[in-house]
């Protein structure tokens, strides 16, 4: 206990431990434990990862010494007979600790439920937000945000069944199967669409898309929302670049500014711009023309035809 108090202290203070494995290397069969190795490992990996203070709780068992042939020797060696007493009141405590689920502030931040049409006594999570330390582009930190994000999802599971009344019986039936990622790589195209072009309700001639969906950017801003009525217009530029003639890029990474992708990124609209990246596509190939040459406004049967602005 002694040595893993220490190892989360060091690991918990301004100089963050990164070598903590060579400690516990160099105190391995110096303590009794029933803590594996790879376990005690894990814990501190866990603090390291998560960043959140650990209330340790230290309660010792009190006994009688005596000289006994334990069942894993062949001898007597010393042995200690555990009090009763003290058996019962480290269970106790054991079992308050384990009663008094709490959920984190990371966890309860973000929190959406929706009850299902024709499924009575069954309820639609969009929850938990993922922190902002796992990097979406990196393979291997998806992973280990898909294993973070499962570990907040059953903790706030199990807070919701102790806590809120209708949920006594609840469990989980079905887990989304990949991370919904709102934001990854975006190109910087013939157009880069920003902020202002929300709230002056832009309109292009070569718009293959619309919305009117507010700024919606988790932890930065939330903007007014347009009129209604009131939409601004994607323009075709904003899928393609100068310098990749044939690359046409869809949905949320399209060539737009951090704040205003946060109003686009909606499932409706990137479904329209990919229709329109379809129909585009296919008319540069019939036409032999290089997809960042293509004239959306000249385009045929096109998907999307820009609005001008009502007088």
């Amino acid at each position: 206990m002694l040595v893993i108090q220490a190892v989360i202290k060091k690991a918990a203070s301004p100089e963050i431990l990164s070598g903590y494995t060579s400690i516990l290397d160099a105190a391995e069969n110096c303590f009794d434990t029933d803590l594996s190795y790879d376990r005690i490992a894990e814990l501190v990996r866990q603090q390291l990862e998560d960043g959140r203070g650990w209330e340790v709780i230290t309660y010792s068992v009190d006994g009688t010494g005596a000289s006994e042939k334990p069942y894993s020797l062949s001898t007597k060696a010393y042995v200690m007979i555990p009090d009763e007493d003290t058996v019962e009141k480290a269970k106790a405590l054991i079992d308050k600790i384990a009663a008094d689920e709490k959920i984190t502030q990371e966890e309860a931040e973000y929190m959406q439920a929706y009850t299902i049409i024709g499924k009575d006594g069954t309820m639609s999570m969009n929850c938990p937000e993922i922190p902002i330390k796992f990097r979406s582009t990196d393979p291997i930190e998806y992973s280990r945000a898909v294993t973070y994000g499962r570990r907040m999802l059953r903790n706030i599971s199990q807070y919701l069944i102790k806590h809120l009344p209708g949920f006594e019986n609840a469990y989980i039936s079905r887990e989304a199967v990949m991370l919904g990622a709102r934001e990854s790589w975006r190109i910087r195209g013939k157009y880069y669409l920003v902020e202002d072009d929300y709230h002056n309700q832009s309109r292009f001639e070569d718009a293959v898309a619309r919305t009117a969906w507010f700024i919606d950017a988790h932890g930065e801003k939330i903007s007014e929302k347009l009129p209604r009525g009131g939409f601004y217009e994607i323009p075709y530029r904003s899928l393609v670049s100068d310098r990749i003639e044939n690359l046409i890029v869809t949905g949320r990474c399209i060539s737009a500014s951090f704040i205003l992708q946060a109003s686009m990124r909606i499932q409706l609209t990137c479904m329209s711009i990919g229709e329109a990246a379809g129909i585009a596509a296919a008319y540069s190939i019939k036409n032999n023309i290089a997809a960042n040459e293509v004239q959306w406004a000249r385009v045929p049967n096109r998907s999307y035809v820009s609005e001008p602005r009502k007088a």
